[in-house]
């Protein structure tokens, strides 16, 4: 006796679960793929056995035909889905990803956890695949400090966090001012226009150059990359309002949108 259709059928049986497996994982793998048209064409095979011998004897043979028919446009639809999503998961890594919200946290996290970082801005994320996440930053130290001992505090950060997180993090020192009266009240003033007009926003690398006529005041506005107004249009709203406030004040501003960056 022929044991063809035993062994098609409990080998059907085993592979149901890898059909099962393949379609309840939030990502496909490569070798899904294969595994589920196998099993899809094995099981294919046993019900197409089942039905020629049941309706052989019965005039209604063109449900035979149908289910193949059905079966081939199944396989195929399947196939092509599957390896669209294949295709965007090895593309994206090699055009760079998002990162997530936790990769995010944790790099922000370690930096600011050094005693004599004030502040981090301007993180920017490259995620090319694992391991390999390339990490830009400037991060804010007190310019009271010598120079030679926050360049120190750099270096080390840069090398453990690095180690600690298996990135490749690059750092920018920013040295600021943060005991001069002058610059604290207009940065005060500054911040709370800032917050009038939107709650969202926020700013870095201020600093101010006195005259003996006006007073630049220099920063960077953080600005979403969903904004109900243009960078040109938030930069002539908030210069206005410095304006208004002091009209010796000359506001010096950039815009910078953010895609996944972050500032503390």
């Amino acid at each position: 006796k022929d044991p063809t259709g035993k062994i098609i059928f409990w080998s059907g049986l085993l592979l149901l679960p890898m059909i099962l497996a393949y379609l309840i994982r939030p990502r496909h793998t490569w070798i899904n793929l294969p595994l589920f048209v196998l099993s899809w064409y094995i099981l294919s095979a046993i019900f197409g056995s089942h039905a020629n011998h049941y309706f052989l004897a019965h005039p209604a043979r063109g449900f035979i035909s149908f289910f193949e028919e059905f079966d081939t446009f199944i396989v195929a639809v399947f196939i092509l889905v599957s390896s669209i999503s294949l295709i965007k998961e090895t593309i994206n890594p090699l055009l760079g990803e998002i990162p997530s919200e936790e990769t995010v946290n944790n790099i922000s996290s370690a930096i600011l956890s050094y005693e004599g970082v004030l502040g981090i801005h301007d993180l920017v994320i490259h995620s090319y695949g694992p391991n390999m996440n390339y990490v830009t930053v400037h991060v804010e130290v007190s310019r009271e400090v010598d120079v030679m001992v926050s360049h120190d505090l750099i270096d080390n950060i840069e090398k453990e966090v690095s180690q600690n997180l298996g990135i490749d993090l690059t750092i920018h020192m920013d040295p600021v001012e943060v005991n001069d009266e002058a610059t604290n009240e207009i940065k005060n003033i500054v911040r709370n226009i800032l917050l009038d007009i939107d709650n969202n926003l926020s700013f870095h690398d201020f600093r101010i150059v006195p005259g003996p006529t006006h007073t630049n005041i220099l920063f960077d506005i953080v600005m979403p990359i969903e904004y109900q107004l243009t960078p040109k249009e938030l930069k002539t709203v908030v210069c206005d309002k410095i304006k208004e406030y002091n009209s010796s004040w000359n506001a010096v501003i950039q815009i910078d949108q953010f895609y996944n960056r972050y500032h503390h």
